[in-house]
């Protein structure tokens, strides 16, 4: 809409009580009680941020989300370990020895299979977790706002750039 010229409101539904006490409720009805809220400026109108920190959002909780798969498929690892009965001493099994060790385990086949893809996926996961971070330290490098807030103790880019895209 934005990039057609139109102008757009955000309305939060609840806070427009005329559309929702209505008792005959058709679109045309509610349109037309939206336009007489927004020409008398008693439409109840949300923050709408701007398109560069709705693109900064979508990069940091495209990040935390591979990093959720990233701990599921970690999980699934560790109940197949539970399940066929391995311990291990390593206290970082995804570390470099603790991977060593899953790579070298021999399990029976359908665990063993499961295992070597679970493995594959935690290596490409990692992969796109570290792209994702090159690009949120680049970011970071042209916010002004964010390279203060990591000024602060405990503030890394990551949270920094967060509390920038989520405060707007």
């Amino acid at each position: 809409m934005e990039s057609l010229g139109c102008s757009v409101h955000l309305v939060n539904p609840l806070k427009v009580k005329a559309i929702a006490s209505a008792r005959i409720k058709t679109d045309k009805i509610d349109s037309n009680i939206l336009a007489h809220l927004l020409r008398t400026n008693l439409l109840p109108e949300a923050y709408i941020p701007s398109r560069d920190i709705r693109d900064l959002k979508e990069l940091l909780r495209t990040r935390a989300s591979l990093v959720h798969l990233r701990t599921e498929v970690k999980n699934r690892i560790h109940a197949i370990l539970h399940k066929t009965g391995i311990q291990h001493e390593y206290s970082n099994l995804f570390g470099k020895a603790g991977r060593e060790f899953l790579r070298e385990l021999e399990l029976r086949e359908p665990y063993q299979k499961a295992l070597d893809k679970y493995l594959q996926v935690t290596d490409n996961l990692d992969e796109q977790i570290e792209q994702a971070d090159q690009e949120i330290q680049e970011k970071v490098k042209e916010d002004r706002q964010a390279l203060l807030l990591m000024s602060i103790d405990g503030n890394s880019y990551y949270s920094a750039l967060l509390i920038v895209a989520e405060i707007g």
